[in-house]
């Protein structure tokens, strides 16, 4: 990979990485530009994957040049089928769409997000989604799963609390019922006070 971009004799910087703006924001964008990722950056750069994610949150800069460098990549491989059809190139449909979704986060997950988040109102964004073409059928099925999964979660927790609430009314009444009788007793045996009705 060395080599391959434009001033890799001023990147190869081999057993040197630290970060330095003026080479790593222009070396991100241009390679992204050759159709590769994060993988050949780091590689041509000599830093973990560690390190270039610490770089995205430590400098602004080279956070802000990755995300155009994402979206040139993803321009990039939008128009490769195209270009490769031109030369009489088929490239493999499944190859191209893992590249556009784990590397430019094409066709993530893009639902529509409610004002009011609850079980019901997720499942309706999931479904028109669907029928936007926003996500696929297999995202929709793991989505509408996990709502599934959290409704007999909440089910589950709003039974137990009922249960326990039930407890707590059962407890409350036998305090009050005790209550009352030890009252009635200390009447009874002459030791309550008992205030007569004075006209």
């Amino acid at each position: 990979m060395t080599g391959h971009y434009k001033g890799a004799e001023i990147w190869n910087g081999r057993g040197n990485p630290k970060y330095d703006a003026a080479i790593h924001c222009q070396k991100i964008i241009e390679v992204f530009e050759s159709g590769e990722g994060v993988a050949a950056f780091c590689a041509d750069s000599d830093i973990s994957l560690k390190t270039f994610h610490s770089w995205t949150h430590e400098h602004p800069e080279f956070r802000e040049h990755y995300d155009i460098a994402m979206i040139k990549g993803q321009a990039v491989w939008e128009r490769k089928p195209i270009e490769l059809a031109a030369q009489g190139i088929n490239i493999s449909h499944q190859f191209w769409l893992a590249i556009m979704r784990n590397r430019h986060k094409f066709s993530q997950s893009k639902m529509k997000v409610e004002a009011e988040d609850t079980t019901t109102s997720r499942m309706k964004a999931a479904t028109e989604s669907l029928q936007e073409g926003s996500i696929t059928p297999q995202e929709f099925n793991q989505i509408a799963s996990g709502l599934s999964t959290e409704s007999r979660i909440k089910e589950v927790d709003l039974q137990k609390e009922m249960v326990d609430n039930a407890k707590n009314s059962c407890t409350i009444s036998k305090e009050m019922k005790d209550e009352a009788l030890k009252a009635f007793m200390l009447v009874m045996s002459g030791k309550g006070k008992v205030v007569d009705n004075v006209e």
